[in-house]
């Protein structure tokens, strides 16, 4: 009965120990999850017995918090990152939209310059009877070099020439490829109509002639007076009003049957009559032609259906003589010697 009782007592007090173990190992538990923040070791292998599920726990509850703070550091790279990218991703996009505007601008900028080359291949327009000058086609191989201390110029009327004393209102190419406009510009020159002279280009329109006169084609010229509706020109030349009524010049009358204009002109039919104008491409006789002076000499643009077998929408025809022989238009088969108009015979055209 006694060694009962003392087996039971020594039994007692070794639980009462363990149970005093287990209560101290807490706070070592908890010194070792600290020391594991600070050294990234484990404490896990430090216990003999992994019995402390308090140590265990706390370490598994600082490795997850460690996790998520890796985690939500690389979530905050990534999303610098991705802003950076973004931000790249926008400068590259602004980048490549300032260049395809600069492209395009290039491209309009081309454009217009093949436009305007396009336009300044020729002088007279057959729908709207527009001249066009190449100058460096048509023989303007000396330039009046004007001082350099001149303009801005103001618009004026080339019927009235309204500009102030000293000036004279003169054509000129505003866009840079043909006349459409007109200017004030200062009087240079004392050429009078007929005589030779230099300008230093259309743009400009600046020339060594009189006041009375504008320098077209190397000659002098009379600008149209009187009226649109009633121009006065001296006798012997016409009014020819063309390029947006920016050119109002007294052009001189000839005969398209003799073909009686100078050197490098044509006698072609313009706007209501016939006057010398430079012939430009020489077309000949059944080919496709553009402008009223595109043909050579002695022939007219006329509309596709006015000939046989015209390739374009206009073609050159020939002049003929109403009074001739009936088979002066017999180069072309089907055609014959039919009135250019009212009151011009005995001038005639070639045609179906």
């Amino acid at each position: 009965m006694k060694r009962s009782i003392q087996n039971l007592s020594i039994m007692t007090l070794l639980s009462l120990a363990a149970a005093g173990c287990t209560d101290k190992q807490d706070p070592v538990d908890d010194e070792v999850g600290d020391t594991d923040e600070e050294s990234g070791e484990s404490s896990s292998g430090e216990s003999s017995s992994g019995e402390s599920s308090s140590g265990e726990s706390s370490t598994e509850t600082e490795t997850a918090e460690s996790s998520t703070s890796e985690e939500s550091t690389e979530s905050s790279t990534a999303e610098e990152s991705t802003e950076s990218s973004t931000s790249e991703e926008s400068a590259d996009s602004a980048d490549s939209s300032t260049s395809e505007e600069s492209t395009e601008s290039t491209e309009e900028s081309s454009s217009s310059s093949e436009e305007e080359s396009s336009e300044a291949d020729t002088i007279l327009d057959t729908e709207e009877g527009d001249f066009i000058v190449d100058t460096e086609e048509e023989g303007f191989d000396t330039f009046f070099i004007p001082p350099s201390d001149m303009g801005p110029f103001s618009e004026c009327d080339p019927f009235l020439q309204d500009c102030p004393d000293g000036d004279k209102c003169s054509p000129y190419a505003s866009m840079g490829g043909s006349w459409d406009a007109n200017k004030c510009v200062p009087i240079l020159g004392d050429g009078q109509p007929g005589d030779a002279c230099q300008i230093d280009s259309i743009v400009e329109a600046i020339d060594d002639c009189d006041g009375s006169s504008y320098c077209f084609i190397d000659t002098c010229v009379a600008f149209c007076e009187g009226t649109e509706i009633n121009p006065i020109c001296p006798p012997g030349t016409s009014c020819q009003i063309s390029n947006q009524g920016s050119l109002t010049l007294c052009t001189p009358i000839c005969d398209p049957l003799l073909q009686d204009c100078g050197p490098g002109d044509g006698c072609y039919f313009v706007n209501d009559g016939f006057a010398c104008v430079p012939s430009t491409a020489d077309i000949p006789l059944g080919d496709p032609c553009g402008f009223i002076n595109d043909c050579a000499p002695g022939l007219m643009c006329v509309t596709a259906d006015s000939l046989p077998d015209c390739a374009g929408p206009s073609c050159c025809a020939a002049f003929c003589d109403l009074q001739g022989p009936p088979d002066q238009c017999g180069i072309l088969p089907g055609t014959s010697c039919q009135p250019v108009g009212d009151g011009f015979d005995p001038v005639g055209v070639c045609v179906l």
